[in-house]
């Protein structure tokens, strides 16, 4: 049976160069929803449409039901949806979910991806972590769209190998869409004059410091 160590940690993987997320910030109460902004993109195939109705960041491979690659299915694409938040210009910040697609450069993710699942040694220790990735797909030559889960390591994550593959991919920006407000455009702009005013504290502090040990 597989001992398990606890470990107070959420792992989440957005996988993609990380960047812009602001998702520490407080977030008040929305006053307008997505309705109001429309997507910044081009439109996309509804097989391959992100979710919206549940969090695109947990829905892939938090039901491991799905089945592994199916031998037969030859990838020419990979999409994936992430959520983030962004400012945009005049309506404050706001949730989104960034749609991504890679078209060449599949092999290592692919190969990765056609592995079996580790078998669970009995006493085998696991700490708790929860690796979320992002909703993906897979996309044919044909456009057919095909949905699999991740093989999985002897503690049932995603296998170090295919994440790292998965996160590789030159992935390009398909669609953005706006999900909900989290700041109007004057609590952005208080937020980040309050976070310019702490560091310029922070660094008058460090100089002030800095002085009076070489005196």
């Amino acid at each position: 049976m597989r001992r398990t160590v606890v470990v107070a940690t959420l792992v989440a993987l957005a996988l993609s160069g990380c960047g812009a997320s602001r998702s520490s910030l407080a977030a008040p109460s929305p006053t307008h929803t997505a309705s109001d902004v429309p997507a910044v993109s081009s439109s996309t195939p509804a097989t391959t449409s992100c979710p919206t109705s549940t969090d695109p960041g947990t829905d892939q491979d938090a039901d491991r039901r799905n089945p592994l690659l199916p031998a037969e299915v030859v990838p020419a694409a990979v999409v994936r949806c992430r959520v983030e938040q962004r400012d945009i210009p005049g309506k404050g910040r706001w949730t989104v979910v960034v749609q991504e697609r890679a078209d060449s450069g599949l092999g290592d993710f692919v190969s990765a991806m056609r592995a079996a699942d580790e078998p669970t040694p009995d006493n085998q220790s696991c700490d708790a972590r929860l690796v979320l990735v992002p909703w993906f797909v897979v996309v044919e030559a044909s456009g057919h769209v095909v949905r699999a889960r991740m093989p999985l390591d002897s503690c049932g994550q995603p296998k170090a190998a295919v994440l790292a593959a998965f996160g590789a991919l030159p992935y390009r920006q398909v669609s953005v869409t706006p999900l909900r407000q989290e700041l109007t455009v004057a609590q952005a702009a208080a937020k980040a004059n309050t976070h310019n005013l702490e560091l310029h504290l922070c660094y008058s502090r460090l100089h002030a410091t800095s002085g009076t040990g070489a005196g």
